[in-house]
């Protein structure tokens, strides 16, 4: 068989393998997460805060006053419709705690600029300077392409990077006293619906960790803003 069609073959093979591998996924991530039930934290009280979807303070904390912040990140979690596969194989333990950690570091950096030198604020140079520690937690993140380690060289192709919520609370310089915490989320802005039976995604499609990972610091980017100017500066 000449070697122009044995490529047209496996083109034609990878194509409809992706096709109908994404179906599923890419379906999924359209629909909206799973509705969740938001309670207001003990000596908080609900406020509208404009970019985040719930948001609480604490009547008696004056936490419009400019701080040495302390940044840190809390545990995240996996959407719980996720199905924790790529082309059909479960995602090893590495691979998930790997997403988790890339994830974190990437949101830690947007919240440390957002307050490095900011708006009066700065980032303390010891936890024991900390005056306002902020911590910034990714949630129920739902990864249609995750880009995992195989032996073989693989290309993961994605309509849509995903979704994720994030919450961002704020503790006074002891990180024993809730002060604050405001949740919001994020999906893929511009290809958030589920492909059309029988089609076929190309190279424009194609979604790589550096993708996954710029779409958490654009998310991270706005609500660390969001928290500065907005959560922080209600008085």
């Amino acid at each position: 068989m000449p070697r122009a069609t044995r490529k047209r073959l496996l083109l034609a093979v990878l194509a409809a393998t992706v096709s109908a591998g994404l179906w599923t996924a890419a379906g999924a991530a359209s629909k909206s997460a799973a509705k969740r039930v938001f309670t207001v934290p003990p000596g908080l009280t609900e406020v509208q805060v404009a970019g985040f979807h719930h948001s609480y303070v604490r009547k008696d904390a004056d936490i419009s006053k400019p701080r040495v912040v302390c940044v840190s990140t809390g545990e995240l979690t996996f959407a719980g419709d996720w199905p924790r596969k790529s082309y059909g194989r479960e995602i090893s333990a590495r691979d998930l705690k790997r997403i988790q950690e890339d994830f974190n570091k990437a949101v830690r950096r947007e919240f440390e600029k957002a307050f490095r030198n900011q708006g009066g604020y700065s980032l303390a140079s010891s936890d024991s300077a900390c005056t306002l520690r902020i911590t910034a937690s990714v949630q129920d993140l739902y990864l249609n392409a995750p880009e995992v380690f195989t032996a073989a060289t693989t290309k993961t192709y994605a309509r849509s990077i995903g979704r994720l919520r994030m919450q961002v609370d704020v503790y006074d310089a002891s990180g024993a006293v809730l002060l604050a915490r405001a949740h919001g989320s994020r999906s893929d802005p511009e290809k958030m619906q589920a492909m059309q039976p029988n089609e076929i995604l190309d190279e424009t499609n194609r979604v790589t960790e550096i993708d996954n990972i710029a779409f958490a610091q654009d998310a991270a980017r706005r609500f660390a803003e969001y928290t500065r100017t907005r959560l922080l500066n209600r008085n």
